[in-house]
Parts: structure tokens; C-alpha cells; sequence
């Protein structure tokens, strides 16, 4: 159900997907923290995207080192050849988790984190859930929150269409996997943006009625350095208007598509049998 509270019913089947890529300096932590969750039933994805130095490696050996001292249901899936921006919707094609809670490989998962998301998702209805995080430097001493000053957050299709928001970052996130492989919404083979999945996934959960729900209480350690995707856009090298243009430059065909994900859905919605 969207846009709703669930009734109470059995503990959902979550799964935590981790997605590294050339992380072998953090990915130990990374996974360790996904691996101590306190929530059950869980699923874990471990999906490396075809990482060319030792990440695969080291995962290997914290699952063997890990063994037996948790109950989820690990996976561990090399990719074969590099999927970067599709490497997310591949994933949500695999869960088999009610819910989808994203995880990376330079980031940290607090103990609680599958736990508050599924409360603040069973309790709201959203479609796609978030919280705020403490960010870290590359040696991993801390920078302060993501985001000031906030309360917990409601965004419907208002807020989602005007653009970019701190709130929809995918690094602290979970999202319903019909949001991929529902096809009133547009098939990942079919876009034609590189990327863009933090907007564009609360941006279908708010089509389809349930939105995006956020708190203000950080539940990931989210690290800052050179090598992550972001770094190009939110370089502040510049200064302030040369990061102001480069993130526009970013957002200008992620809106563009939007446009496109809401015409095809209210199609596909208008064809289908009350």
C-alpha cells in the first residue's frame, strides 16, 4: 500500500544491497556495519561492479571472517563487466525484500539503521525513505551532519518535481523495489540519463502516491573523498558559482526526464483495470 500506514503485520523481509566499486580501504567497515544490523529477516546483497583492485578480495575474507556470527542471508554477485549507473535497478531487480535499503562500500551503516528505516516506511507509507548522516573525510574523522537543522521530512509530488533536494540522498536510503520493476514506470534500460536514481526514485514513490518520508537523525556515515561518483559535482574547488552551474548542468536532463516518467506513467496507470 502507498501513502498510507501499513497494517501491523509479521516483521517485512528487507534487503541491504552494499555496491562497491575499488573500495578496498573502507569496504571491511562497510561491510562489518551492514552485517551487524539488528533487524531480522534480512537479506544481504553484497554486488561489486567489477572493481579492479583488491575489493572483491577483501570482501571475501571479512564474509569468511563473519561467518556464522550473524543470520541474514548473504550474497555475495561479482559483476563481470562495469554496470555504474544501472549497477542500483540490476540490484533492485534481484531483491527479494519488501524493502530495499542501499548501502556502499565507502559508507557506514549505524547498527539501527534497517530498523528505523522500516519503522519510519511501515508508519508513513512511503515509498522510498531516507535519514540524515554524519559525514566523514577520507581518513574517517567526522565533519559534521549532512544536513542542519531539520525535522523529519514529508515530500510529495511538489516538492519532488522542483528539483534537486538534500533529503533524497541515495547513500542513506531505502526504497520499494516496484519502483524499478513496475512497468508503469520507465524500463533503467530505457533512460536516457546517465544516472540520476537518487531523484528519480522518491520522484516515481511520489507518483504512485506514497512519496518520501526522511529523519532528521543520521543512521549512515557517509564519506567524502576524491574517488566517489558525486566528487565531479560537488567539487567547491571553484567556488560557489562554479559548483552552482555544474550542479544545474547535472539536474537539467534528470528534470528533462521526469517530465518523460510521468507522461509514461500516467499512461500506463490509465490502461490498466480498475
Amino acid at each position: 500500500m502507498s501513502g498510507e500506514t501499513r497494517p501491523r503485520v509479521p516483521r517485512p523481509r528487507v534487503t541491504v544491497a552494499l555496491l562497491t566499486y575499488n573500495q578496498a580501504s573502507w569496504v571491511q567497515a562497510a561491510l562489518e556495519s551492514v552485517l551487524a544490523q539488528d533487524y531480522a529477516p534480512l537479506e544481504i546483497i553484497v554486488s561489486d561492479d567489477a572493481s579492479t583492485d583488491a575489493t572483491p578480495q577483501v570482501i571475501e575474507a571479512t564474509l569468511a571472517e563473519h561467518r556464522g556470527t550473524h543470520t541474514a542471508d548473504v550474497r555475495f554477485v561479482r559483476r563481470p563487466t562495469n554496470l555504474r549507473h544501472r549497477h542500483t535497478p540490476t540490484v533492485a531487480r534481484e531483491a527479494r525484500g519488501e524493502l530495499l535499503v542501499l548501502a556502499h562500500g565507502d559508507d557506514l551503516s549505524f547498527p539501527d539503521r534497517v530498523s528505523e528505516l522500516v519503522r519510519l516506511w511501515r508508519s508513513t507509507g512511503a515509498g522510498w525513505v531516507g535519514s540524515n548522516a554524519v559525514q566523514l573525510d577520507a581518513e574517517g574523522s567526522a565533519q559534521g551532519l549532512y544536513l542542519q537543522g531539520r525535522a523529519r521530512v514529508r515530500l510529495g509530488l511538489p516538492e519532488l518535481s522542483a528539483g534537486w533536494r538534500g533529503e533524497m540522498l541515495g547513500a542513506t536510503g531505502a526504497f520499494e523495489p516496484r519502483l524499478v520493476t513496475d512497468p508503469a514506470f520507465v524500463a533503467p534500460e530505457d533512460l536516457p540519463t546517465p544516472g540520476g536514481w537518487d531523484h528519480i526514485l522518491p520522484f516515481r514513490a511520489a507518483l504512485s502516491g506514497g512519496g518520501l518520508a526522511w529523519s532528521p537523525t543520521p543512521l549512515v556515515a557517509y564519506r567524502r573523498h576524491a574517488g566517489q561518483n558525486s566528487r565531479s559535482i560537488n567539487d567547491w574547488a571553484g567556488g560557489a558559482s562554479v559548483w552552482e552551474e555544474t550542479l544545474r548542468a547535472h539536474a537539467l536532463p534528470v528534470m528533462a526526464h521526469l517530465r518523460t516518467e510521468l507522461a509514461h506513467y500516467r499512461s500506463r496507470v490509465s490502461d490498466r483495470p480498475d
